[in-house]
């Protein structure tokens, strides 16, 4: 990773020992914050038990998960393209990753793809060199959006169901550690009104915080936690998925451990 020595936390932080969503307006808006958490939230779970050896965040950007990553991994190396709309100070290699990555194969135990595909015109290329630089054994972490607005336009091309998550991993002879949601109806519309109602003159600000800090208390209740888990498998906000690159990559079977 390229200088690290400037690198300061962004979309992410540790608050009373968790991964949340920065607060942070200049790095998250104040309208995505309920994403931000649920997301931040799947990583904080799941690094700690995947995570390891040499590792690969590739469409980096501001490298936002090294905090969560950095203590479970040997060494780190960066990957995103030269017209990337953030900040490329910490890539290694700049590439379209759409196309093949100038990466040997079988380079990493670990490759990090986070709010990446859906930003890819042909996300299946992408998909393959993972794969293909992975060792036996390796993991990718990735998350994509289902229920959210257009952003980064206009590179944004895709949403995500879960099973063009299951046929990319059967495809590439993958095999499926982890498919989880990330959130359900109550989140996607928290998000939606979230995003629409800042915009109202002076007091916008302060409603979209409101919604969403209520909503935050609300998904306490078991009541309601239930109905999102129920609303998920119809209406997630995304999905979070574990692929991991078999020992012996002769097996054509997928095994889907976690849904």
């Amino acid at each position: 990773m390229k200088n690290e020595d400037k690198w300061i936390p962004t979309k992410f932080r540790y608050r009373k020992g968790r991964l949340i969503g920065s607060r942070d307006t200049e790095f998250v808006n104040l309208a995505s914050r309920t994403i931000s958490d649920r997301v931040a939230a799947c990583y904080d779970r799941a690094i700690p038990m995947h995570c390891r050896g040499d590792l690969l965040d590739i469409g980096c950007g501001r490298v936002p998960l090294l905090l969560a990553y950095r203590d479970h991994a040997s060494s780190v190396t960066c990957v995103d393209w030269p017209g990337s709309p953030h900040d490329i100070q910490h890539a290694d290699v700049l590439c379209d990753v759409n196309q093949p990555i100038p990466i040997p194969d079988n380079s990493f135990d670990t490759v990090i793809c986070s709010d990446v595909l859906e930003h890819l015109h042909t996300p299946h290329i992408t998909i393959q060199e993972i794969t293909r630089v992975l060792r036996p054994g390796g993991k990718l972490f990735l998350n994509v959006p289902f229920l959210y607005g257009l952003h980064e336009q206009p590179h944004d091309y895709h949403r995500y169901t879960r099973f063009a998550l299951e046929h990319q991993a059967a495809v590439n002879g993958l095999e499926m550690v982890e498919l989880s949601k990330i959130g359900g109806a109550g989140d996607a519309i928290c998000n939606i009104l979230a995003k629409l109602i800042i915009h109202i003159p002076i007091a916008g600000t302060l409603l979209s915080w409101l919604l969403q800090t209520t909503w935050n208390g609300l998904r306490k209740l078991s009541l309601v936690r239930t109905a999102e888990m129920k609303t998920a498998a119809i209406f997630p906000l995304g999905y979070f998925a574990i692929f991991s690159k078999p020992v012996s990559n002769t097996d054509d079977s997928i095994a889907e451990n976690s849904i």
